[in-house]
């Protein structure tokens, strides 16, 4: 058992200040007996039992600091406006931990294009003919939004996107096919863990009008999105 370390008067403050680095405890959000990593914290592995959550700590500027850990023990800060705006982010990440929908902020800092790049280079589902089809509506997608990060893509911009091309006189099948395969990509990244949310969801497509498409919606998808997966080739078939 190690000595405790003992701080007198004649202490500098040099070495006070080492000591109190070595012996400070972390603060953090989830406790963790054993860092787990990220693949294992989404398949479900046990979550220890949470720790008291940290209060904010206020700089000399008069913004709010946080310290916690993620769910791969990774000691993480932030630094926020307000106290409030800090305690609501520490908020926020337990519960995103909690239903283990938690992303690490840097994993969505790749690019659409780069992103789309690496779906496309690695998807082995589609048809030959559904490969053509992305590839022709990423020309348009990554014109927009190519140089924007995954993390900061934003549903009003893509609405207000998707608008602008009705707008010009695009038909709205067309609008709903690039909408679909942007959704897609972006599905995928939330699936494989690079963002939590698909910014997609929050956006109201146009309609189509097209035969036969309500049913693609009604009958036999378990989800939503195993519908966009048949809507963006038959839409595309449809229109030809």
């Amino acid at each position: 058992m190690s000595n405790p370390v003992r701080v007198g008067p004649g202490t500098s403050a040099n070495r006070r200040r080492d000591i109190l680095i070595r012996t400070r405890k972390p603060r953090f959000l989830i406790g963790r007996v054993g860092p787990l990593s990220h693949s294992q914290w989404r398949r479900g592995a046990p979550v220890p039992e949470e720790e008291p959550v940290p209060e904010p700590r206020q700089l000399t500027n008069g913004r709010w600091k946080i310290r916690y850990r993620d769910p791969e023990g990774r000691q993480r800060s932030k630094t926020c406006r307000t106290k409030s705006e800090a305690r609501a982010y520490l908020e926020e990440v337990g519960h995103a931990v909690r239903q283990r929908t938690w992303v690490a902020p840097e994993r969505g800092r790749i690019t659409l294009a780069a992103w789309s790049e690496q779906y496309m280079t690695t998807v082995v589902h589609l048809r030959p003919t559904s490969v053509s089809l992305y590839e022709r509506e990423l020309v348009h997608i990554l014109a927009r939004f190519g140089r924007t990060q995954l993390c900061q893509l934003d549903p009003l911009a893509i609405q207000a996107w998707l608008a602008g091309l009705l707008a010009a006189g695009m038909a709205s099948s067309s609008v709903h096919r690039k909408y679909g395969v942007l959704r897609r990509i972006l599905q995928v990244a939330v699936r494989k863990g690079v963002i939590a949310t698909n910014p997609c969801t929050a956006v109201d497509p146009p309609a189509v009008e097209l035969a036969g498409l309500a049913e693609e919606f009604s009958v036999g998808p378990s989800s939503l999105e195993d519908a966009y997966e048949r809507l963006v080739p038959a839409a595309s078939g449809a229109t030809r």
